[in-house]
């Protein structure tokens, strides 16, 4: 019988659930339409979403030479497991890359919260959902759209690394903090100052290798409108942009510049075939090329390399140490790549009433094909290298170098190669019945959807099916209820136990439409609304786990010099494999009061079962043999949302302010530990994504030591190396007067903030027109580990910050300090995972800033011109945070990240 139901539902496969009404719906969802998007000077959507939405937490992942490139971070309402975080983004309602959007081409996107809303995407939907909606033509007969814009990107967030002088006094600082004579001598640092020592090369990377601006350029055209039967929307895009770097030329036909060119196509049509028949196309297409250094856009290089003693070339050939590289030649002396990208979308569905049958039945048929790859060509060189080993004089002054060449040169070798591919197939139907007796309404709809996804490479291909029956009543648009059942399936699961039962439903409440409510005159609306549900997530499951795969093992000598290979057990088969389940239960309020405040105002809070964790955390590795995962995590969160968005006009004045927050708490509920005689080691009880570190507790002073260096009896000791005064001294948690690896602990703050908020404020009078977007979090833990910025010069290999030179500890300064002694040792100490290596992320950021100045359309009467707007916008322009160095969001020796400045014209015929 459950076969023969689903064989039916197949035939009538569909888009999606019952469309609805905001006021008959009882779910949750967050939308914001184009009105706020055409403010935004980011082009890729995703990058104009920071703090729009109530739910929505994007993070900056990372820096580019193109914003498109970029894909941030995103949750909904926080994360909900320690496998992982899979939000499903949605293009038109299928499973879409969102770099492939841009903000021009976007009616309006949706985040999908509660698990009534998120029912129809079963084993996929427990991260939570972004549904991004492209535009259609037909508001109006004919509209054409242009839009030019172009400006500057300047790099910021680049620490400061040591002058020459300040990096030889550092240098023999930390030689001196080790017991070791200096490298530099007093009069070598004295004419490194002053820039008479000759003989000592110094050289400012930064400069040399960074430019104060890059150049971007972004065009819009679009077209829509209807005729006869066919409304349609054609958009068109070119971008291009050139980034930061410098000396890109250093090879004859080589430009290592980091570039970018994209070519955007989209056209969207409905003809209306008969009377009761609609055809919906969709076609997209891109074209793109990403230029830049064969090396890549890593610049930890840069950083390291320090300013004085190695110069960039010597007698025509680079220059480095056996330690330290060459950033100039080892980044762009190395060759040239290119990222040649294509992608196609489309869709069709077929939309058909069939009233004439059953009078409000409805019927939808839809399949969409995307197909992308990447192509590289890169060309790609060595080149030969000299060392400089420096010499002495009798009283210790660095007087000349020895030279000693390395490498080879050799010719220019060309690659073209095939680096990514992907292919996505989804298909659905829908049939779907809505009726109205008197007050009462009721609707309902069966789906059926299958989406096929192929990767390069083995075992890359997976698809999901899901059967979805949904029902929807509501009485005089009063009282509201959501019920939806959804049979879902997933290749990831064992053979025969592929499906899984979510059932979601939620109720909802207007009150502004009961008797008892009509004296409140200040009130145009209120609704209640609570919806409780189960949701899935496959993405943190393998293909064949259930299975134990036995190969090749170690090789064996029996008789020298002959070995032999043998084999190898494989690790045990999982039992009991299954896919994440979340309960979500939630509960809110919409209203609107004297017609110009809206706001919604939620609780929430849900259960995850089902997680997967290794087994050998909690069983001993003297069985012998890997082990299983275990499927029996469970993890919990609970929250609030609120948002608010007040409008009001004074004649030609208007004014619009509006703002959200998001706070999420989760918990580990369980997972399988290894065993600890410390109770604080445990993740159970605690948060998601902490890191695991010593706790500081100062730093070693003189006083805690007796005259032949050893430590006077009751200061806690380090198993770790032996230390010296300026060295970090870390509390005893587990209280056995020494330290080891019994006093690591999970710090208290998560590397994700609990508090995350966005605010908007807009005026016009007279065409002129300000737009401001502002965006930040509450406190979290940024990482900030980084060697040369945060722990510096150690091993030979690494530069200095000046950030970290004002903050360390010196012999002459050891209060008020956050870091540890210079050294040039290997600290096993000093460099472990702890909180001194970390910082409070907490920022505000002004993430978008617009003025414009609108033409009334009286002006060009007589070319037809209906409007035309020239604007300046601003992102990313400053930032209130405490981290002093970096951009809280990316702390990275990477590419640097960019402040943008545009200036634009917007036309409409």
């Amino acid at each position: 019988m459950k076969k023969l139901f689903i064989v039916i539902i197949s035939l009538v496969a569909s888009a999606g659930l019952l469309a609805q009404e905001p006021q008959s719906n009882a779910g949750i969802l967050s939308t914001v339409g184009e009105d706020v998007l055409d403010n935004s000077s980011q082009r890729q959507i995703l990058n104009a979403m920071y703090g729009l939405l109530p739910g929505l937490q994007l993070y900056q992942n990372g820096s580019g030479y193109w914003p498109a490139d970029i894909i941030p971070n995103l949750t909904v309402r926080g994360k909900g497991s320690y496998s992982g975080n899979h939000p499903l983004i949605l293009i038109d309602g299928v499973v879409r890359d969102p770099s492939e959007i841009n903000v021009a081409e976007v009616e309006s996107v949706t985040v999908i919260k509660d698990a009534a809303s998120l029912a129809k995407w079963g084993v996929r939907g427990a991260d939570g959902a972004l549904m991004i909606t492209t535009r259609r033509g037909g508001q109006e007969p004919f509209r054409l759209k242009t839009s030019v814009r172009t400006g500057l990107q300047i790099p910021y967030g680049i620490p400061k690394m040591a002058s020459p002088g300040a990096y030889a006094r550092a240098l023999n600082e930390a030689l001196a903090n080790d017991g070791l004579p200096p490298y530099y001598s007093q009069a070598n640092v004295a004419s490194i100052e002053d820039g008479t020592g000759r003989i000592i090369p110094t050289m400012d990377w930064q400069s040399a290798m960074l430019s104060k601006y890059g150049l971007i350029t972004d065009a819009d055209f679009s077209i829509d409108g209807s005729r006869n039967r066919t409304r349609y929307y054609v958009y068109a895009n070119y971008s291009s942009n050139s980034g930061f770097l410098r000396n890109t030329g250093l090879t004859e036909n080589i430009n290592t510049q980091a570039k970018y060119y994209a070519l955007k196509i989209r056209s969207n049509l409905d003809i209306q075939l008969t009377r009761t028949t609609t055809l919906l196309v969709g076609l997209s297409a891109r074209l793109q090329q990403q230029q830049g250094p064969n090396a890549g856009l890593d610049l930890t290089p840069m950083y390291t390399a320090p300013t004085v003693g190695i110069p960039a070339r010597f007698a025509g050939m680079w220059v480095r140490t056996n330690m330290i590289d060459n950033p100039i030649g080892s980044i762009l002396g190395t060759g040239r790549k290119i990222d040649f990208g294509r992608s196609l979308l489309a869709d069709i569905t077929i939309c058909q009433d069939l009233s004439m049958i059953i009078p409000g039945l409805k019927a939808d048929v839809h399949a969409s094909y995307d197909n992308s790859a990447t192509i590289i060509d890169s060309k790609s060189f060595t080149y030969s290298y000299l060392t400089l080993t420096p010499q002495y004089n009798t009283s210790g002054d660095l007087v000349d170098y020895s030279l000693a060449q390395y490498g080879n040169d050799t010719e220019i070798a060309f690659s073209t190669y095939l680096l990514s591919q992907n292919m996505r197939f989804t298909t659905w139907g829908r049939l779907y019945w809505d009726a109205k007796f008197g007050k009462n309404s009721l609707g309902a709809s069966m789906l059926a959807s299958r989406e096929y996804y192929k990767l390069r490479g083995v075992g890359n291909t997976y698809k999901h099916y899901d059967f979805v029956f949904a029902v929807n009543y509501d009485y005089d648009r009063k009282y509201l209820l959501n019920l939806t059942l959804n049979e879902s399936a997933s290749s990831l699961l064992s053979t025969g136990d592929k499906f899984r039962f979510y059932p979601a439903a939620s109720v909802g409440w207007v009150l502004s439409k009961e008797s008892f409510m009509s004296g409140a005159s200040w009130l145009d609306y209120l609704k209640l609304r609570a919806s409780a549900g189960l949701s899935g997530m496959d993405a943190n499951l393998q293909y064949d786990m259930d299975k134990q795969f036995n190969g090749v093992g170690n090789s064996y000598i029996f008789t020298l010099p002959s070995d032999l290979t043998g084999l190898r057990e494989g690790d045990l088969p999982s039992v009991g494999v299954r896919p994440e389940t979340e309960l979500k239960i939630d509960a809110g309020i919409d209203f609107k009061l004297a017609s110009s405040l809206t706001g919604e105002i939620d609780v929430f809070m849900s259960r995850r079962d089902g997680l997967r964790t290794l087994a050998g955390n909690a069983v001993s590795g003297v069985l012998g043999v890997g082990l299983s995962d275990s499927f029996e995590g469970r993890v919990s969160r609970r929250g609030v949302e609120a948002a608010l968005q007040w409008n009001k006009s004074f004649g030609e004045f208007s004014l619009n302010l509006g703002g959200n927050l998001s706070y999420v708490k989760n918990r580990i509920d369980y997972i399988e530990e290894q065993y600890s005689p410390a109770s604080f080691q445990y993740q159970a009880g605690g948060a998601l994504d902490r890191v695991f570190a010593l706790m500081s507790d100062g730093f070693y002073s003189a006083g805690d030591f007796n005259a032949d260096g050893s430590l006077r009896e009751g200061v806690v000791s380090s198993t770790f190396g032996q230390v010296k005064p300026g060295d970090v001294k870390y509390k005893d948690l587990y209280e056995d007067g020494k330290i080891d690896n019994y006093d690591y602990t999970w710090m208290e703050v998560p590397t994700l903030p609990n508090l995350y908020y966005g605010a908007r404020l807009g005026f016009a009078f007279r065409g002129l027109a300000l737009n401001v977007l502002l965006q930040g979090t509450g406190s979290w833990t940024a990482v900030t580990n980084l060697p040369s910025v945060f722990c510096p010069l150690y091993g030979g290999d690494k530069n200095v910050s000046d950030y970290y030179l004002a903050n360390c500890w010196h012999p002459d300064v050891t209060d008020g300090v956050k870091y540890p002694r210079l050294t040039t040792l290997e600290n096993n100490n000093n460099f472990r995972d702890s909180d001194v290596w970390t910082a409070n992320g907490r920022y505000l950021k002004l993430r978008e800033l617009q003025i414009s100045y609108t033409i009334k359309a009286k002006f060009f009467e007589r070319i037809n011109l209906k409007e035309a707007k020239v604007f300046l916008q601003g992102n990313n322009l400053f930032s209130i945070d405490d981290m002093g160095i970096f951009d809280p969001e990316y702390i990275s020796t990477g590419y640097p990240c960019a402040r943008t400045y545009m200036a634009g014209i917007n036309i409409q015929f």
